[in-house]
């Protein structure tokens, strides 16, 4: 098998992880149509709920964050191939979430509810919109396939793409706070239904 090939697979693998993580969070947030949602995982004592998941999402702003440094690029690239950089992001980002999704510790109690038919539908229509804008965000960019490296395998340069403005990165930023505000805007991040 060619290296081409090889790098492309690797980045049809990555995209894919990348597609099912994603699919999978909007119903974990939203505790719809997954077997394991924002409100499963084991229980215990407030504290541990909190400095677990505390632990989680610091482990995935690390790595996010980290991996994005041109630094970092600049030390990973030396034993990776540039060509694979990018899918590798995606990959371990979708991974870490992952694992963050199945170690979640939810809180024991109710952090609030909404009762009112009216704010449910707003709760609602803002974590779908946010949904959207993160969806459409990235193709308004540079494209999904952009975002998780396959543009680069199909090309099977190497080479990065045109960067944007940070357009999307501004988009994203925006549609991760109405999602998440919205997904733990009811009894610990239970969803009225």
């Amino acid at each position: 098998m060619s290296r081409r090939i090889l790098t492309l697979g690797y980045g049809v693998v990555a995209y894919l992880t990348f597609l099912g993580v994603f699919c999978y969070t909007i119903g974990w947030l939203a505790d719809i149509g997954v077997p394991k949602s924002i409100d499963d995982g084991r229980t215990g004592p407030v504290w541990a709920a909190m400095l677990t998941d505390a632990g989680l999402l610091g482990l995935f702003a690390v790595q996010h964050s980290v991996m994005a440094r041109p630094w970092f690029k600049r030390w990973w690239t030396r034993a990776v191939p540039p060509a694979v950089e990018r899918s590798t992001y995606v990959l371990t980002a979708s991974l870490v979430i992952a694992a963050l999704m199945w170690q979640w510790r939810p809180l024991p109690d109710p952090v609030w509810e909404v009762s009112a038919g009216w704010a449910q539908a707003l709760l609602w229509t803002l974590y779908a919109a946010g949904w959207a804008v993160l969806w459409s965000s990235a193709p308004s960019s540079s494209g999904t396939s952009t975002c998780s490296g396959c543009a680069r395998r199909s090309r099977g340069s190497g080479r990065p793409p045109t960067p944007s403005r940070g357009s999307a990165s501004r988009c994203s930023t925006a549609s991760s706070g109405t999602r998440s505000w919205s997904a733990s805007s009811s009894p610990s991040g239970r969803h009225p239904r």
